[in-house]
């Protein structure tokens, strides 16, 4: 904590993003309380659509007058993504970054934000991204002496609590010294709001569709409020393990069937779920004539569109002819090839809305057309996107007329 500290005092932007629950009020009023009166504690929860004009007008006064006063000054900025995503979250983006970055104090204002994993902080207005100038930074990690705390050692903390401090302070709230029962109630009760915040990639890591080595940078952080990692492996906690909350995880993003009826199915009941729906999948042009027939037998079972953006192949004007033979005479279907440029950034398996910032990661286009084994593979919704799929689609090739 007297690190970030230091770090605000030498002007330093610095995000810090958890689950719910996860201790991040906790921690962000320690750090304005260590800093003392050049410290500004600002609780985005408490913004709404009605208040947000007043509350960014405190706001901005607060900040002006502690640097006025102290010749340097400290934003503490709890539940960013509550406030940025009311309806004046632009103006309040826009007024951040002109006190932050462009005013005249900025060099002397340091600045701490925290959010949910959820929450979408790459906001699509003009200018520079705020946060794009900020540092992301992990919550504290259990310690020998929380776990001394607790009367156990820093090994059997991290066994029962995994790595974060937010699962070892609830045990020392609910009085659970030797053991993680009590915890496992308080995961179970708040399972429901981890689900709906976990990353993709921490999502499958708890199915079993992907290596902790293998998840992104979010999705592993995540994971150490739920687990320990040590010498490359990856334990869930026991707390965890004993609650609801695996059990939710699996109801609710199960594995991908085996059978086609059933394949066909799942496919049509997520697009239902995705208004505007883009799938992408680099390879899902490898057999025209498969593609068409599971695309048909989707049509019968839902009239809702879907977009197919695959990737772009030397011989594009056969390809297009035989794409466009196979999917002629669909209705709601769509066909474009990858812009080569995008094709570094569109390398997982989507499932997107992108009006509506929703949508799934998806097993490869071989499970979901049956020619492959799903094995272990699952869809795991994810809790938001800030990538432009969009732009994506609009730079790609068409493979046959557009849907009118």
């Amino acid at each position: 904590m007297h690190h970030i500290a230091g770090r605000l005092i030498d002007g330093s932007l610095l995000v810090v993003r958890g689950l719910p629950r996860s201790g991040k009020t906790i921690l962000s009023k320690a750090i304005a309380d260590e800093l003392g009166n050049s410290a500004f504690y600002f609780d985005g929860a408490a913004v709404n659509d009605a208040n947000q004009k007043q509350e960014h007008a405190l706001l901005r006064s607060e900040v002006e007058r502690r640097l006025a006063e102290h010749r340097c000054a400290q934003l503490v900025f709890d539940s960013y993504g509550n406030a940025v995503r009311q309806s004046r979250g632009g103006v309040l983006h826009s007024q951040l970054y002109g006190q932050l970055v462009d005013g005249p104090g900025g060099r002397d204002i340091g600045a701490l934000f925290t959010s949910r994993y959820a929450d979408a902080l790459d906001l699509r207005v003009s200018g520079s991204p705020l946060l794009g100038r900020a540092d992301f930074i992990e919550l504290p990690r259990l310690s020998e002496e929380d776990a001394a705390v607790l009367g156990l050692t820093v090994d059997q903390a991290r066994s029962y609590y995994g790595d974060a401090t937010s699962l070892a302070h609830a045990a020392f709230r609910s009085g659970a010294l030797s053991g993680p029962d009590a915890v496992s109630d308080f995961v179970s009760a708040n399972a429901p709001s981890y689900i709906r915040d976990l990353p993709s990639d921490a999502a499958r890591v708890l199915l079993g569709g992907r290596s902790f080595s293998d998840a992104d940078g979010a999705g592993r952080q995540a994971l150490r409020g739920l687990g320990a990692e040590a010498d490359g492996t990856y334990e869930v906690a026991r707390a965890v393990t004993q609650s609801t909350l695996l059990t939710e995880l699996r109801r609710r993003n199960p594995g991908w069937p085996k059978a086609r009826a059933d394949s066909v199915a799942r496919f049509a009941e997520l697009l239902d779920d995705v208004p505007n729906a883009l799938w992408v999948d680099r390879y899902v042009y490898e057999k025209p004539d498969q593609l068409a027939r599971f695309l048909k037998d989707v049509r019968s079972a839902t009239d809702a569109p879907v977009r197919l953006l695959g990737k772009p192949v030397d011989d594009y004007a056969n390809v297009r002819r035989d794409i466009g033979r196979s999917l002629e005479g669909i209705a709601g279907v769509d066909a474009r090839v990858m812009a080569y440029s995008d094709v570094p950034r569109l390398h997982d398996r989507h499932l997107v809305s992108p009006s509506f910032d929703a949508g799934y990661i998806l097993p490869t286009a071989g499970v979901i057309l049956c020619m492959d084994d799903p094995g272990s593979a699952v869809v795991v919704r994810m809790s938001s996107i800030t990538f432009n799929y969009e732009a994506c689609w609009k730079r790609g090739n068409p493979l046959m007329p557009s849907v009118q």
